[in-house]
């Protein structure tokens, strides 16, 4: 076996013991897990309080590759500095590196002189001269919008700054790059999503009004075609649904999947969210590529600890109309799906029985109105 020996630290370029290897081994996959639990933690919207830049280390190669990944228009140290006070929000330190790279604002157009208005020609018999009408009170100006920042900075994870500041939680930070020219449309360049998907995502009200106030596009789709309003609904953040739906947010937008935010809060089991969805004019029947109707998802999670919760949905579909025969693309119905729901003292059982009720109650009126006006 001495040959094969040779052979591998023939290979790895140096000849260093077998235990040398094991433990540069070590130190290597070490290196690996710890940058890889600082960027779950960055996914997971956590805070990181005070961090330093990690440096990941490619595996296989043992190459060291820094968090940044694409710095323009600033010099190294600079970057890993205000991504460093992006990343812990301290703007303190923040404040004077934005100054240094700062641009002039745009200035707003000029508006054209207003014509002169000719004076009215007096007639004979033409009587007295209109009473000249009142100038226009003179608007506000409004302040200038920041000039594009001219310089750029991505990490390894596609993010621009406005993004890592609101996974991280930093509002005052996140204005500040949003002052200085970085875009609050920024989309990642894996997975599409922006700023504003991050924030509907941890659930971030004061954050998602900054980004939509400093001109966020509350429609903006990732490349899964999924909106803001489709990841707080499918996370159940109620008041982030709110806010997006008063920002004028599109109620039925699909993604990939045919999914529109109705269908993602009914397969997650949010009935507050699903309720103030409906009433913004969410579809009731609309179907995922699978043929699944918000019902269908309901009656399907009805089982086990989550029964309960997913049984008051599912009766919630049914009371507002919802069509507890329609059939799946796999011909499956919510009877199937879930029986326990429709036998007796089941919630769409009940659901139906009040609908029936309230029916007979409302024909035998009619009836009885029909009635009297034919005496």
């Amino acid at each position: 076996m001495g040959w094969l020996r040779r052979e591998v630290t023939k290979a790895l370029g140096h000849n260093k013991s077998l235990q040398d290897i094991a433990d540069a081994e070590a130190a290597r996959k070490r290196a690996i897990d710890n940058f890889q639990d600082l960027g779950s933690q960055a996914i997971t919207m956590s805070k990181f309080g005070d961090q330093g830049l990690p440096v990941w280390v490619e595996e296989h190669h043992s190459l060291p590759v820094d968090a940044i990944v694409r710095v323009t228009g600033l010099s190294d140290k600079d970057g890993e500095a205000m991504y460093t006070a992006v990343l812990n929000g301290d703007v303190d330190s923040l404040r004077p590196l934005l100054a240094k790279y700062a641009t002039e604002p745009a200035e707003p157009a000029a508006e054209p002189a207003a014509e002169p208005v000719p004076e009215p020609v007096k007639g004979k018999g033409k009587g007295k001269e209109p009473p000249a009408e009142p100038a226009p009170e003179a608007e506000a100006e409004a302040a200038p919008a920041p000039a594009a920042a001219e310089w750029e900075l991505v990490d390894r994870y596609g993010w621009e700054l406005p993004a890592v500041a609101a996974a991280c939680g930093h509002l005052e930070a996140l204005e500040l790059v949003l002052d200085a020219g970085c875009s609050a449309n920024a989309q990642n360049a894996y997975s599409g999503r922006s700023a504003l998907h991050r924030v509907a995502d941890a659930g971030q009200v004061a954050l998602l009004e900054m980004l939509l106030a400093k001109g966020g596009s509350v429609d903006m789709a990732a490349k899964d075609s999924a909106t803001p309003l489709h990841i707080a609904a499918g996370h159940g953040h109620l008041d982030v649904v709110r806010a997006l739906l008063e920002a004028g947010a599109t109620v039925d937008l699909r993604d990939v999947c045919e999914q529109t935010p109705l269908l993602a809060a009914a397969e997650a089991g949010h009935t507050p969210v699903v309720e103030a969805l409906l009433d913004a004019g969410a579809a009731l029947e609309a179907c995922d590529e699978n043929g699944w109707t918000p019902l269908h998802h309901a009656c399907v999670g009805a089982k086990g600890k989550e029964a309960a919760a997913f049984g008051a949905l599912a009766a919630l579909l049914v009371s507002r109309g919802a069509d507890p025969e329609r059939k799946t693309r796999g011909e499956r119905t919510c009877r199937r799906m879930q029986p326990s729901l429709f036998e007796a003292g089941g919630a769409v059982h009940t659901a139906l029985q009040v609908l029936a009720e309230a029916k007979a109650k409302e024909e035998a009126e009619a009836a009885a109105a029909a009635e009297g006006a034919g005496e």
